[in-house]
Order: structure tokens, then C-alpha cells, then sequence
């Protein structure tokens, strides 16, 4: 498989995922993430693939807007792709307002050649912008 197909592919599942988290949709999440997921929040905290699911399933975390802007896709092989991208989120968390741009990092890996791209590490960093002076 050619690296332009892998980013085709990986890009691919990058939309199915914001359509996803944009509708909480935990049966499609269960088959974007990988069971092994390792994701780092941007407050530091690490979760599995069940606490993410747990947060969507239960209203914990709520989006109601995504934009994205500078993504990248880095192929590391027919198997493995990084993905960076600038994503300005609005929603809620655990009822309270949850807005912000942060940075995100994303591993995608198959175990074969026809099996799907899944995320198996996230991490998120917070934008800040530049101060004034």
C-alpha cells in the first residue's frame, strides 16, 4: 500500500472520528480505538479506551462543535500513521462549558493489511496564545 493510500485511509477515519465524538457515538468509537489506547488529556491524565467510551456513553463529555485546522499526517509504514492537527472544540464537561484549541496527536495502527486504521495513543495539548506585550 502506497502512502498516499494510508493517508487516504487514516484521513479517512480522522472525519469518522470527529463525526463520532460529535454525536457521541460509542459503538463508532469502539471500532476508531483500539482496546490498548493510552491517551494523555491536556490536563495530564491518562485514559483507556473504556473511560473514554464511559465519558461519551454517559454525557460526561459533550461536544457540540468541532473545527479543525493543520492537520498533518506523518505514514510510518502500511501499518502506522501520526496524525497532528489544530482542533478548536466547543462543548461541555460534566455539565459545565468546555471550550478551547488544542493540539492533538494521534497513532494509528492495523494489525494487517485489511484490517482498519484504530487509534492506539492520543495525546492533547492546550493552545495558548502568544502573550502581549
Amino acid at each position: 500500500m502506497s502512502n498516499a493510500e494510508v493517508t487516504q485511509q487514516v484521513s479517512a477515519r480522522e472525519q469518522q472520528l470527529q463525526k463520532a465524538m460529535l454525536g457521541s457515538d460509542v459503538d463508532a468509537l469502539d471500532d476508531l480505538i483500539a482496546d490498548e489506547l493510552s491517551f494523555t488529556t491536556h490536563l495530564g491524565i491518562v485514559v483507556s479506551k473504556a473511560d473514554d467510551l464511559k465519558a461519551h456513553g454517559s454525557g460526561l463529555i459533550h461536544i457540540d462543535s468541532i473545527e479543525r485546522a493543520k492537520e498533518n499526517v506523518q505514514v510510518l509504514g502500511p501499518h502506522a500513521a501520526v496524525v497532528t492537527v489544530e482542533v478548536k472544540i466547543a462543548g461541555t464537561f460534566a455539565g459545565k462549558p468546555s471550550n478551547g484549541t488544542f493540539r492533538f496527536l494521534r497513532v494509528w495502527q492495523r494489525e494487517a493489511d485489511d484490517a482498519p486504521f484504530r487509534i492506539i495513543i492520543g495525546q492533547a495539548t492546550a493552545v495558548r496564545p502568544p502573550p502581549t506585550s
